[in-house]
């Protein structure tokens, strides 16, 4: 039987902010699970080897650490901040095919491994020692970069065209009825809450 609610989540795995929310979207998904069918698209926050300004870089994951009380590795003498996300994205939807619920693991794996332990996951080195920690298929890394594998992410992409969800993190919660509404930025657990009961008291 169909759930009344859809969420879809437009993330990325070097989204901070992401990382602040997710706690409160597990808490959600604790009460409301039966409820809820959850769905999860890659935005692509860094798709390109550009030149990373660190001081701003900096500030901003200081910013974050603080406001949320979050673990990030901002004030490290070299802090090794990947260049970009296109491969950490494209491995994400390559085992959310094979594995979904490995997926949604290897997703904050990643976060993990960028904010708390200063490690590269634009690096296949890091990428592969993920899988290896995770007991996957290191196999998984060869479609990487390919158009099959990029073909996934621009899907994702238009997805996210269509729901207008150019924010980081954006909850886009889809009512059966197709009424819906976005949320973009942090929210708390209570803001979804109130989002989902003006559309169904449950």
């Amino acid at each position: 039987m169909p759930k009344p609610f859809k969420i879809i989540y437009t993330t990325d795995p070097l989204c901070s902010f992401c990382w602040a929310l997710e706690p409160q979207l597990t808490k959600l998904l604790f009460h409301y699970e039966p409820y809820i069918d959850l769905e999860v698209r890659m935005g692509g926050l860094f798709l390109e080897d550009a030149p990373v300004d660190i001081h701003q870089l900096r500030a901003g994951l200081k910013s974050v650490s603080l406001k949320y009380q979050l673990p990030i590795a901002y004030d490290e003498a070299s802090l090794n901040w990947a260049k970009h996300s296109l491969l950490a994205c494209q491995l994400y939807l390559i085992v959310k095919q094979q594995q979904p619920d490995e997926a949604i693991k290897l997703l904050r794996k990643m976060r993990e491994k960028q904010m708390l332990f200063n490690q590269d996951i634009s690096s296949l080195k890091t990428l592969e020692t993920l899988l290896i920690e995770q007991n996957l298929p290191v196999q998984y890394l060869q479609p990487l970069d390919s158009p099959a594998s990029k073909q996934l992410l621009y899907e994702d992409f238009g997805v996210n065209r269509v729901l207008q969800a150019d924010l980081y993190p954006t909850l886009s919660i889809i009512y059966q009825n197709g009424h819906g509404k976005k949320l973009s930025g942090y929210v708390t657990f209570e803001e979804m809450e109130t989002t989902l009961k003006t559309f169904d008291p449950l």
